[in-house]
């Protein structure tokens, strides 16, 4: 199996399981708060004096600007994460292929919809680090640790240590 059909395998999955919650997240939105009330304690924060309303759904599914979510139709939704599956497929070709500058175009396009999968991250923090911008790499490397990519503290470790040697080589 390529990794372009593991990948596709595994943005199915993810974008399926977000789109539940991104569906309730734009109904608890719209529906008034005492509506929300019927529906029971959802997350941190409503119904325990904390300030925050009911109304809003606490919970972040993606990071995205929640106006966004809110105003969004599900149509919309539907068209952008088509968009990013689009997107995360070139990326992984043009990983597959070794092709650095694509895999960081075709990755960054596909996270400004507000979408993101471990492997995407990784995969553009590698090409960061061969493209030399060391910056952007390292913290590509850091943000697939925390999405959870499973090799990324390895490979963060290694990148250091490149670091190290890069810049003792250089004096």
């Amino acid at each position: 199996m390529t990794l372009r059909k593991i990948a596709a395998a595994y943005l199915l999955v993810m974008v399926s399981s977000t789109a539940v919650a991104q569906e309730s997240h734009y109904q608890r939105a719209m529906r008034s708060d005492a509506d929300n009330a019927n529906y029971g304690v959802v997350g941190m924060g409503e119904g325990n004096n904390s300030g925050m309303t009911s109304g809003i759904y606490w919970s972040r599914v993606r990071d995205a600007d929640d106006r966004m979510i809110i105003h969004e139709t599900k149509e919309d939704t539907l068209m952008r994460r088509k968009e990013f599956i689009r997107l995360c497929e070139l990326a992984y070709d043009a990983y597959e292929a070794k092709n650095d500058n694509n895999t960081v175009a075709y990755g960054d396009s596909a996270l400004h919809y507000g979408f993101h999968t471990p492997e995407l991250v990784f995969f553009m923090a590698v090409s960061y680090e061969r493209l030399g911008d060391y910056k952007n790499a390292r913290r590509s490397y850091r943000h697939a640790i925390d999405v959870g990519y499973p090799h990324a503290a390895l490979a963060y470790k290694q990148f250091k240590q490149r670091q190290k040697e890069r810049k003792k080589s250089a004096n």
